[in-house]
C-alpha cells in the first residue's frame, strides 16, 4: 500500500467562493477573523457533492456573510494555500470568479489582483506554485464580451492563467462563443 502523506500532489478545480468549511470557519475564528457563520448550519452544508447542493444550500447560506468579497475571499484563498502546503500540494489553480467584479474600476481590480497575488505567494512559498483561473458561467455570448475586458488586463498583467466554462452546455453550446474563445487562446491564455 502507498503511503500517500508522502506524495506530492496537485490541485486544479477548486473554486475560491467555496472554500469556506467548518474546520477553516474554527481556524478563521481562532485567529480573530470572526465571521458571524453559525458553525453547526455550516456543517451541515458540508461537504457539497452536488451542483444542486451548491447553488440551493451552500452558497445562499455562506454567501450574505462574505461580503465584500474583496475583503474575505483573499482570506480565505490564503488559509486554504496554508493547508495546502501541509497536503505537499506543489501546484494549484484556483478558480477566483468571484472577485472578476470586485471592483468596477479595472484598474483598482488590477491592484488588488496584484496584492492577492503577493499575498498568495508569500503563503505558498517555493514549495508550491498557484495559479489563478476565472471561470465564466456559461449564458449568452453577450455575457462573455462583457468580461473579456477585465479578463484581457488581468491576464495582460500575468495574474489570470486561464478562462474555465461552467454550466450546462446542452443550454449554452460552445459553438456562439468560438470568436471569444479563440481571441482568449490567441492571448495566451489556458482554455
Amino acid at each position: 500500500m502507498i503511503d500517500t502523506s508522502k506524495l506530492t500532489k496537485a490541485e486544479l478545480h477548486c473554486h475560491s467562493d467555496g472554500l469556506l468549511d467548518p474546520a477553516m470557519l474554527t481556524a478563521l475564528n481562532s485567529a480573530g477573523h470572526e465571521l458571524n457563520i453559525p458553525p453547526e448550519g455550516l456543517r451541515r452544508r458540508c461537504p457539497v457533492d452536488s451542483i444542486t447542493q451548491w447553488t440551493q444550500e451552500y452558497t445562499p447560506y455562506v454567501s450574505p456573510h462574505l461580503e465584500p468579497a474583496a475583503l474575505w475571499q483573499p482570506l480565505l484563498i490564503e488559509q486554504h494555500v496554508l493547508r495546502l502546503k501541509v497536503q505537499r500540494v506543489f501546484y494549484a489553480e484556483l478558480f477566483v470568479s468571484g472577485l472578476l467584479f470586485a471592483f468596477t474600476d479595472i484598474a483598482a481590480l488590477i491592484e488588488f489582483f496584484h496584492e492577492l497575488r503577493h499575498r498568495v505567494d508569500e503563503a505558498a512559498g517555493s514549495e508550491m506554485r498557484v495559479e489563478f483561473v476565472i471561470c465564466v458561467g456559461r449564458g449568452p455570448k453577450e455575457k462573455l464580451e462583457r468580461q473579456l475586458p477585465r479578463i484581457e488586463a488581468l491576464h495582460a498583467e500575468s495574474l489570470v492563467c486561464g478562462v474555465a466554462l461552467a454550466g450546462a452546455e446542452a443550454d449554452y453550446p460552445v459553438q456562439p462563443l468560438k470568436t471569444i474563445i479563440d481571441q482568449l487562446r490567441d492571448l495566451g491564455l489556458g482554455m
